[in-house]
């Protein structure tokens, strides 16, 4: 199981620019906006 972890999260993607998974959504969600609440 471990190296299922790994292979989903760690490993770096070609196609993601040569990121890992966890870094590019960490990117993505620090750049959006927060959704606003409605009273």
């Amino acid at each position: 199981m471990s190296w299922i972890h790994w292979w989903n999260t760690t490993r770096q993607h070609q196609s993601l620019a040569y990121r890992t998974p966890t870094q590019v959504e960490a990117a993505y969600t620090h750049h959006q906006d927060p959704a606003p609440v409605a009273p």
